[in-house]
């Protein structure tokens, strides 16, 4: 990168350009935002018999944090808009836990789930871990990272939901 002197020419036509740029992306997520508040999404029914016992199956004692994120999360998908949640913290603290009430609440709606990853390790991780979780119920679970080959990960993409089973794809 270039190096520019601080009130240099460079440097004030540098920081308009950013300036213009951060403008252009405020207008963009405006007007994304605008047209997601009006759009309608798919309404998930609230947490049921169904969903206790799949979070009975649930080895660990859930953090009042976690806690919090599950029943937010799963409220915000009874709601009849799209859902905008990220849920972030340390390693260790129970994210996936919540990805997953969450994906066993699609699943009961015969609904498509992708959790995305940052770490092709961390896929496998996942994938083992929904594979133990959703052990019992007819759910399709499935990875696509680089460990597999091209054309495994061209039929996971490819492959449609049958009637009540759901697939769950850790890009």
């Amino acid at each position: 990168p270039h190096i520019d002197k601080l009130g240099s020419t460079r440097w004030f036509r540098t920081k308009q350009k950013i300036r213009d740029s951060i403008v252009t992306l405020a207008g963009d997520l405006i007007r994304l935002y605008a047209s997601r508040s009006v759009a309608k999404g798919w309404r998930f029914e609230p947490m049921g018999a169904e969903d206790e016992r799949f979070a009975d199956g649930f080895p660990f004692d859930e953090t009042p944090d976690q806690l919090k994120a599950i029943e937010e999360t799963i409220q915000d998908l009874s709601l009849d808009k799209p859902m905008d949640r990220l849920v972030c913290g340390d390693v260790g603290f129970g994210k996936t836990e919540v990805a997953m009430r969450a994906a066993f609440k699609c699943f009961q709606h015969a609904r498509q789930v992708a959790v995305l990853v940052p770490t092709t390790i961390l896929v496998e991780q996942h994938k083992k871990s929904f594979v133990e979780r959703f052990a019992g119920y007819p759910a399709k679970i499935a990875a696509v990272s680089r460990f597999y080959s091209h054309a495994e990960n061209q039929k996971t993409l490819e492959s449609r939901s049958e009637e009540h089973t759901s697939e769950l794809q850790s890009p």
